[in-house]
């Protein structure tokens, strides 16, 4: 079935106006229809041999075979062209027209190059992408640290882990922590409990923040100033909310020790930094201490500039000579933190080396520059080998851990917030939320519960098809989004997952029954609206002790 995409395509191009009239389609049309013959007759879709192939469908066949062999599909890695080239004039890849195999060898180093450079406009493409996230990530797991820290033998508390339960009025703290803390793992009406760890400034502020949360936006992120002993920490927290439908149950997450959140503090806080020239003189010599390289920019002159000799001085040369470019960078990240007026993240390579770059508008004496910090990565890269593309992987991979719940290996609400609700136009959207929840954590226990959640996360990913967005959305709640499904599969498939988590068992809990009720909308439409409405239906469902409940969009306006 799938050797027929090459008839199909070119019966296709027979129907576009004045086809016979038109020596272009006629290329094309010879092309689309012969570009998997071989030159031995053993192609398709009509066995062709030798010079029968028209030369256009003979050079485009090569050219094809290079580029998938090249190019990363969903069954294989990508071969580098030194392997792509032995392969084809070897033959794993068909028989071809000798004489073209020789052209093909003879520009082997243009293909390579063209490689190359299609590789670098990959990695562009992804780099654009990229979160700021992954930027800071890299830059304070590898940063060398400040200079003048204070004595390593004072042990202070690094990370934890803990859950607050709203019906027992108690806070569950990771063993390591509260040793290092020196207080109980559990702590009953924590509001009454005096703690050194937390002042009263960041109670209120993180329970302004948890109040600020519901059951469709339940997550949490701060940064809080924090002390330990004598000393005083910036901290990382990030925590979600948990809920049994619309009912605050209470708060999971964790707490990390960051180093260097004190300097990313200067430089991400404010939209916009002012200073004196003495002001940013000093603050450019302590940053030196962690960066690289750090430097003025003028995007508009493509100039570089220097806080010394009680005066702003111009580099010689153009600011993208440092990158090794002949001309302006095509995505200038002192452009974007101009016009932000504010910050802009990205990851430049050149030659073997990677570089973290964080760029902050910034005045100077009221004059606006772009304060450019630059970091090499640590990465080991050997190019010429796909080293870059590896190098993507990893991106790839830390975007999947970035945007995965780690409980339910669902997406993550983060994928919901950064990716999924600008989709236009989705077809079906289901809203699905785990029965009896609460029940089940009070009766046998959080790990019950978790145990729950994963086991429904799992009998719903046996029912969807890979391209199918499964999400979770907040607590027990899980989201479905169908961007090309008919209606009655649709509503067939929630049936299906609804009797599917009923048939499954939790494991060390073969006692426990599971069911979930399910909101399902279809028709076209924005992913917000269709899951407000189907959040709606689930709702329905509930007070009506109905297990799903679908409905066309206009039948619920």
């Amino acid at each position: 079935m799938v050797k027929q995409h090459s008839l199909i395509g070119a019966e296709m191009l027979k129907t576009v106006p004045n086809y016979n009239n038109n020596d272009l389609l006629e290329y094309a049309y010879q092309i689309c229809r012969w570009h998997h013959e071989r030159y031995d007759g053993h192609g398709y879709p009509d066995g062709l041999v030798g010079d029968q192939i028209p030369i256009s469908a003979q050079v485009v066949s090569i050219a094809d075979v290079y580029d998938a062999l090249t190019s990363e599909r969903c069954y294989k890695k990508a071969y580098s062209h030194g392997q792509a080239m032995k392969m084809i004039i070897d033959g794993q890849c068909g028989v071809f027209n000798p004489l073209l195999l020789e052209c093909l060898y003879d520009i082997s180093e243009e293909m390579k190059a063209s490689l190359f450079e299609n590789e670098n406009y990959a990695d562009q493409a992804v780099v654009s992408k990229m979160t700021d996230e992954l930027v800071i990530k890299q830059f304070r797991s590898e940063m060398p640290k400040e200079k003048n820290n204070e004595s390593q033998n004072i042990k202070t508390f690094e990370e934890m882990t803990f859950e607050y339960d709203a019906f027992k009025d108690a806070v569950y703290i990771s063993s390591q922590a509260a040793k290092d803390l020196g207080i109980d793992e559990i702590i009953y009406h924590p509001i009454n409990y005096e703690s050194s760890f937390f002042n009263k400034s960041t109670m209120k502020l993180l329970k302004d923040k948890i109040k600020e949360t519901t059951h469709l936006n339940p997550e949490v992120d701060l940064k809080i100033y924090a002390q330990t002993g004598k000393q005083k920490q910036w901290y990382h927290l990030q925590a979600s909310t948990r809920w049994n439908g619309s009912v605050y149950k209470g708060v999971v997450g964790k707490l990390v020790k960051d180093n260097n959140i004190q300097i990313m503090h200067n430089i991400q806080e404010n939209s916009s930094l002012k200073y004196t020239y003495t002001e940013i003189k000093d603050f450019i010599e302590h940053l030196k201490d962690v960066f690289m390289v750090v430097r003025l920019i003028d995007f508009q002159k493509h100039q570089s500039a220097k806080a010394e000799n009680d005066q702003i001085e111009i580099i010689e040369g153009n600011c993208y000579d440092y990158w090794k470019r002949k001309d302006v960078c095509v995505n200038c990240i002192s452009k974007q933190a101009y016009i932000r007026k504010g910050q802009a993240f990205k990851l430049e390579f050149v030659d073997y080396d990677i570089y973290a770059i964080i760029a902050q508008y910034v005045e100077v004496d009221e004059r606006p520059w772009v304060l450019e910090l630059v970091y090499k990565t640590k990465e080991d890269i050997i190019l010429g080998a796909h080293g870059k593309t590896r190098f993507l992987e990893d991106i790839v991979t830390y975007n999947k851990e970035y945007y995965t719940d780690v409980l339910t290996n669902a997406y993550s609400r983060r994928y919901y917030e950064e990716y999924v609700q600008y989709i236009n136009d989705v077809l079906a959207v289901a809203m699905i939320d785990a029965d009896n929840f609460k029940e089940i954590n009070d009766q046998y226990g959080h790990n019950a519960g978790d145990q729950a959640i994963k086991a429904v996360s799992k009998a719903i990913q046996s029912c969807i098809r890979s391209d199918d967005i499964f999400i979770r959305y907040g607590g027990d709640e899980f989201l479905l989004v169908f961007q090309d499904i008919h209606y009655n599969t649709f509503t067939t498939r929630l049936y299906q997952i609804s009797e599917c988590v009923k048939q499954t068992k939790v494991d060390d809990y073969e006692d426990l029954s599971l069911s979930i009720t399910v909101g399902g909308i279809y028709g076209n439409s924005k992913v917000d609206d269709a899951i407000k409405k189907a959040d709606k239906l689930m709702y329905e469902g509930k007070k009506s002790k109905r297990s799903i409940v679908v409905k066309k969009t206009s039948e619920v306006d």
